[in-house]
């Protein structure tokens, strides 16, 4: 009210001050122009406002029809469901009016699980996977391709992948179908199926590293392992030499500058709302990062009692003021509505310059924190390292990586200087052991191996003892996983 009435007030004073000259010429047409400026004066923020909403809101509009349209391309070709065209403007309506999350998989989630009739739950699932599948197949953007393949992994967390149970038999029957072309990929398919080798396929092309590598070793460490491994590799230019080329880079590098130049943040500047259970609970949805205590200079010494954190809004078209009021002030109680504040500072798309080149640093604690600007400027949860990981595994045959990826896999428990020891030294090791392929071990003796790395510069990072007990596990379990992979790969 206070704002308004300065306004007014100055609404006033610009309409004098512009009618005064006027007065002289008696001419009543010309008083017009000021009483309009004096109003436009007063009510520019109103204005402003109001198109910034509707620009909003035409982007919004855009963006839903687009991904409704990609959704029924796809059940269009695969589906015998019909979704007429004029099913397609109600659907939109429908999705605006519910505020779903403007991302492509919430909107297909929405329209699969609430607006389509006669399949049951399991039914609906596998569509919505299939229907990401389909989405990775149809882009050419490694970073979204990247990004889908995370909630895929996040909905095969509901089936079986090692035991290969019945729930996960249909599921791969539906990708059977599909890659069949067939136009009803959830009927029951022709012929026999080869399940073990079709969750292999699946994998490989619709999961993470981590679940390929479950596919590979059967086991939740061994997997991790093989992906932080790979990470190593990757970040040591050990990777790229042999399995990548510069134009493979340089288009993940356009595509994460794309990204950067359509994503936007939103600096959060709260104090005690940040507290509320139910605040909290809305704002930790979003990808962000949670600026701690600072003591300030040359600022307002209250200014160290702010809770700051940027935050990447899943929904692009949503304004400051729009995400201000559903994520924060439409979760605070009626009795706590004046205990604290919230202010929303909108941060638009920006170039960020940094020196050196990440291949460059020395400390891998620094390498680690440095990657991790590509989140600030993209608002990706995954940096250059996993985009590129995710190529190699889909373009990649697996027998490729297999070759250059060292014998720590077999042994996750290790110490830390022990595993990055044995990655610099790797390649020495399999040219003094004439290694092709990770599985190749199987056949050296473990006490030859363990006086090979005793040999090596700076081996003395843990015991003899321990070398021999690491290097006779490394063997025993490339026997193991030898007769497992023969012939699979």
């Amino acid at each position: 009210m206070k704002n308004f009435k300065i306004k007014f007030i100055g609404a006033i004073i610009v309409a004098i001050f512009t009618i005064l000259p006027l007065l002289m010429t008696f001419n009543p047409i010309l008083f017009i122009s000021p009483i309009i400026t004096g109003c436009l004066f007063l009510f520019i923020d109103q204005i402003t406002e109001y198109n910034d909403e509707r620009k909003a809101m035409k982007n919004k509009r855009n963006y839903i029809d687009q991904c409704v349209y990609d959704l029924y391309s796809f059940f269009k070709k695969y589906t015998p469901i019909d979704l007429k065209n004029d099913m397609l403007n109600h659907i939109v309506d429908q999705i605006i009016h519910e505020d779903v999350d403007l991302n492509k998989e919430s909107i297909f989630d929405f329209v699969i699980n609430n607006l389509i009739t006669g399949l049951n739950p399991e039914e609906l699932d596998r569509l919505f996977v299939l229907s990401l599948c389909y989405e990775i197949d149809n882009s050419k953007e490694y970073v979204n391709k990247s990004r889908l393949i995370i909630i895929i992994e996040e909905s095969m967390r509901a089936y079986n992948l090692f035991r290969i149970d019945e729930k996960t038999k249909l599921l791969l029957e539906t990708y059977n179908n599909y890659k069949r072309n067939n136009n009803d990929i959830l009927s029951k398919p022709e012929g026999n199926i080869d399940y073990k080798e079709l969750l292999k396929e699946f994998t490989k092309n619709y999961c993470s590293t981590y679940t390929f590598g479950l596919q590979i070793f059967s086991d939740y460490k061994k997997a991790k392992e093989f992906r932080d491994t790979l990470n190593i590799l990757l970040t040591e230019g050990k990777l790229s030499s042999l399995l990548l080329n510069k134009k493979v880079i340089d288009d993940i590098k356009r595509n994460l500058k794309m990204r950067s130049q359509e994503s936007r943040a939103f600096l959060l500047v709260i104090n005690n709302y940040q507290k509320i259970k139910e605040v909290e609970k809305s704002l930790e949805k979003f990808p962000q990062i949670v600026i701690g205590k600072k003591y300030p200079k040359n600022f307002p010494e209250n200014i160290e009692f702010l809770h700051m954190r940027l935050i990447y809004p899943e929904n692009q078209h949503i304004s400051p003021k729009q995400f201000l009021k559903r994520e924060i002030l439409d979760k605070i109680p009626e009795k706590d509505r004046y205990i604290g504040f919230a202010a929303i500072l909108p941060i638009e798309p920006t170039d960020i310059y940094s020196f050196p080149e990440i291949n460059q640093i020395k400390s891998d604690k620094v390498k680690e924190a440095y990657s991790s600007v590509t989140y600030l400027k993209t608002g990706v949860g995954k940096d250059l390292t996993d985009i590129v990981i995710e190529y190699l595994k889909s373009e990649s045959r697996i027998i490729e990586i297999l070759s250059i990826l060292p014998f720590n896999i077999f042994v996750p428990d290790i110490d830390n200087k022990v595993k990055i020891f044995i990655i610099k030294n790797y390649d020495e090791l399999k040219s003094y052991f004439k290694i092709n392929n990770l599985f190749d071990w199987a056949d050296v003796k473990s006490e030859d191996l363990s006086k090979k790395m005793i040999s090596l510069e700076n081996s003395d990072i843990t015991t003899k003892e321990n070398w021999e007990k690491i290097c006779d596990e490394i063997v025993t379990e490339a026997k193991k996983y030898s007769t497992a992979i023969k012939g699979a790969i």
